[in-house]
């Protein structure tokens, strides 16, 4: 499986991304528009995909100072 998604861990906050909203263990940018960017923590998404079935689980950033999404693979 390969997928994207924020890493709140790697996302510079402040400028274009904010995720000050919080919903469960989501970390949302815009209460108005929830699905429109959601963030992350790195150890949730690992336990959550391992709690799929996923034996091996690589978290690669794929731009930490662009605040781009990480990649699950």
């Amino acid at each position: 499986m390969f997928m994207t998604f924020f890493c709140i861990e790697y996302v510079e906050l402040g400028g274009r991304w904010t995720f000050r909203h919080r919903r469960g263990n989501a970390y949302i940018e815009s209460a108005q528009y929830p699905d429109a960017a959601v963030a992350y923590h790195e150890a949730f998404v690992i336990d959550l995909v391992k709690k799929c079935g996923f034996r091996e689980v690589t978290v690669a950033p794929q731009n930490p100072k662009k605040g781009k999404a990480s990649w699950l693979h």
